[in-house]
């Protein structure tokens, strides 16, 4: 995900030295075991013009709970990433599902790499944001088809205080805020623990399929058919290939990433039912059926353009190989 309300596990308790570049300062924001806890009350937009509000806690070892306070669709609604399982709570169904955590792809010296080739970075003055002394990092895209990003962050501890996006027109959109944030020596020892109590249900998930040879032969028997794979993608690197399976269907997700944003691709087959619902943030799909294939491409504050881009490059692939397979 783009820095979004799970972002904030990104600490280092030290302060700014002499020296430290706008890179260096977004690099220990993103560092995730940095030492330090945090319990934030955090806004970010959600579906539209609504407000989603949450609590959010991570300690010292990079374990995080997020506790839901808004909308009321979602108020109660737990969150927790322990390092080894992903935990969601549902209060109104009494529902804990457990998932075990994917491989990690949190390579940092790639993504920094990335976001050096992709983006202009720029430290701007110190300001107080949400009571804290902080400081702003602005990364202008080297592609004037991106979006601008706007980092605020603890100058203490570099932990992100606000991100917004502006786009080529000026229109600026806050991914989310911070309106308190405290730094506590301890959390209980069940914070970051499955809820329990009686009545509560749990469910054990699998989690998505890390698929090794994404295009190959072995990926056309699993899937029912040989899903597009680009060598590569302007700006973007692949960090990912998962195979899911949703509601019987079998569909193949693709991550790419630029170091500060993502898209998703989806690949299933047509007359099956529709890939996996993106999650809120990934924005609208942009999408294309070839040769029996559907392809779907999901990113959040990736513009239209640019996702339909990405579409071409796989549209390409599954227009080439039909033409091959003609008489």
């Amino acid at each position: 995900m783009s820095l979004n309300l799970l972002g904030l596990a990104t600490l280092a308790l030290v302060f700014p030295q002499k020296g430290t570049d706008s890179l260096d300062a977004l690099r220990r924001s993103f560092d995730q075991h940095a030492g330090v806890n945090v319990d934030a009350y955090v806004e970010k937009p959600y579906r539209g013009s609504d407000m989603m509000r949450v609590r959010f806690l991570v300690d010292a070892a990079g374990r995080r709970r997020t506790e839901v306070i808004g909308p009321l669709a979602m108020q109660g609604r737990v969150f927790i990433d322990d390092g080894t399982s992903y935990i969601t709570y549902f209060p109104d169904r009494h529902l804990v599902q457990i998932h075990t955590a994917p491989p990690s792809e949190n390579n940092l010296d790639r993504r920094m790499e990335l976001i050096r080739r992709n983006y202009r970075l720029e430290m701007e003055n110190k300001v107080t944001f949400a009571g804290r002394p902080a400081l702003v990092i602005v990364a202008a895209p080297r592609d004037a088809a991106l979006k601008t990003h706007r980092f605020t962050l603890d100058a203490a501890t570099f932990v992100p205080l606000k991100t917004e996006t502006v786009d080529a027109l000026g229109n600026v959109t806050v991914k989310f805020r911070v309106s308190r944030i405290s730094f506590p020596a301890r959390f209980d020892r069940d914070t970051f623990g499955a809820p329990e109590g009686e009545g509560i249900r749990r469910e054990t998930q699998r989690p998505p399929e890390r698929v090794a040879f994404p295009g190959s032969r072995e990926a056309e028997q699993r899937l029912g058919f040989v899903p597009a794979m680009p060598r590569r993608i302007k700006r973007f690197n692949r960090q990912g290939d998962d195979l899911l399976d949703w509601r019987g269907i079998k569909t193949m997700a693709t991550k790419w990433g630029d170091g500060l944003v993502r898209l998703t691709v989806f690949q299933f087959r047509t007359g099956a039912s529709p890939a996996p619902p993106p999650r809120p943030d990934e924005g609208p799909k942009v999408g294309e059926d070839v040769d029996g294939v559907r392809i779907e491409v999901y990113g959040d504050d990736v513009p239209v353009s640019v996702r339909e881009g990405v579409l071409a490059a796989y549209v390409r692939i599954l227009q080439g190989r039909a033409k091959a397979q003609d008489p």
